[in-house]
């Protein structure tokens, strides 16, 4: 835009050398280097501003600030080997960095970095690289993490005192394909509890085929008293079916010594597990907890199967709590209708400001009536001191700004 508008007053300064077509290479040149001058002029005093005193500075033919790098003696461009000095916090420089990360397809932080140190020296530069990338829109869109709340307790099914396989679960993992090209699936159970694992190969999905699977984990495990499965097709399409086979007829000394065995070994498990394993337990994870959700805020739904960039946009429209009171579960509204979500597959896109929820910790102490009535004189005197503007408007339409002596000024002593 600089470029356009010093075309246009040098076609007006010369009408008979127009300049016509594109803007070549040295009028954007040139409205750089005016840009880059601005800024220097309006953020450091001169090339010897404490600022930047440590990079040595010094100005080159167009008067702007460069720092003599480590690497000046390189055959190299000039802007690479002296770049210029720009302050971090000015709206021209956030822009100049966010063109960079564009033309760059979104780049990291020290991409970006690296590619901006190619002609430009920025004072603190990865602090302003990083607050413009976190204000970049598709990036935020890309590197958002996922709401997280405080891990819950452990259900009773996983801390109780119980035998191997007494709370199971079980799932279908696979297809595996053997030598002969056959396809088989593993029936996978684990223990609640103890986290042991049982495998038992099927070649079908179906019904009928999980309760063969199902008949010989009981067989070699003994019965649990609580399944859990993911409710497919196949764990839940026969209610009624199932079943243990009947034990063979042994000797009952010998059924005696075993169990007094297997009582003993499970009474010191009992014991081991309790001391070991859940006095791990105690200390929850340490996780990091993000703010909490609120309603009617636009936010992504996450899905391992597709990519983040195609993920949907929803709307939150109610926060389901969980048995603790905190918040698991909500229900998004989407272009297609409404989503039960947990918490951790939803992902934030706008940025509120938490100071502003924030709950009073304590109450402030009253004001005295004589340091109210202080602060309300020195107020009156403060006001009293500034001199009064009044707008007036001329003949021609032109506004301006008459501003009245003060009644004080001049006066000795009227500053205390």
């Amino acid at each position: 835009m600089l470029a356009w508008i010093f075309r246009f007053i040098y076609n007006a300064k010369h009408p008979n050398r127009r300049r016509q077509g594109n803007l070549n290479a040295e009028e954007i040149e040139a409205a750089e280097v005016f840009l880059f001058e601005v800024v220097q002029q309006e953020a450091f005093s001169d090339a010897n501003d404490k600022r930047i005193s440590f990079l040595h500075p010094f100005r080159d033919k167009d008067s702007i600030i460069r720092l003599k790098s480590s690497v000046s003696n390189r055959q190299d461009e000039e802007s690479f080997r002296f770049p210029v000095v720009l302050p971090a916090k000015y709206p021209m420089v956030s822009r100049l960095i966010f063109e960079v990360h564009e033309k760059s397809c979104h780049v990291g932080i020290q991409g970006l970095l690296s590619l901006l140190r190619e002609k430009y020296w920025i004072l603190d530069g990865r602090r302003a690289v990083k607050d413009v990338i976190s204000k970049c829109v598709i990036c935020k869109r890309h590197n958002t993490a996922p709401f997280s709340v405080e891990t819950p307790p452990l259900p009773l099914d996983r801390v109780k005192d119980a035998v191997p396989f007494e709370v199971t679960g079980v799932d279908y993992t696979g297809p595996l394909y053997l030598r002969s090209g056959e396809k088989v699936l593993v029936g996978l159970f684990t223990c609640a509890i103890y986290r042991a694992v049982h495998l038992e190969l099927t070649t079908s999905l179906s019904t009928q085929s999980f309760m063969q699977v199902l008949r010989r984990f009981v067989t070699r495990r003994g019965r649990s008293k609580t399944i859990y499965s993911d409710r497919g097709t196949n764990f839940v399409g026969t209610e009624a079916g199932g079943g243990v086979p009947e034990c063979d007829l042994v000797d009952r000394d010998a059924m005696c010594r075993r169990l007094k065995y297997r009582q003993r070994l499970q009474d010191n498990l009992r014991h081991r597990f309790r001391n070991e394993y859940l006095g791990q337990l105690k200390l929850m994870r340490q996780r990091s907890t993000s703010r909490a959700v609120t309603l009617d805020e636009v936010v992504l739904i996450g899905n391992d199967q597709e990519k983040r960039l195609v993920w949907p946009l929803g709307r939150i429209r109610e926060r389901i709590p969980g048995k603790d009171g905190i918040i698991r579960l909500v229900r998004v509204e989407t272009a297609r209708g409404q989503l039960l979500r947990p918490i951790q597959r939803i992902y934030p896109l706008e940025c509120i400001d938490t100071k502003k929820t924030l709950e009073p910790t304590s109450t402030l102490p009253p004001i005295d009536e004589d340091s109210s009535a202080r602060v309300s004189n020195v107020k009156h005197d403060i006001k009293s001191r500034v001199p009064e503007t009044v707008v007036k408007t001329t003949r021609s339409g032109q506004s301006f700004i008459l501003i009245i002596e003060p009644s004080w000024l001049g006066k000795a002593g009227s500053f205390r």
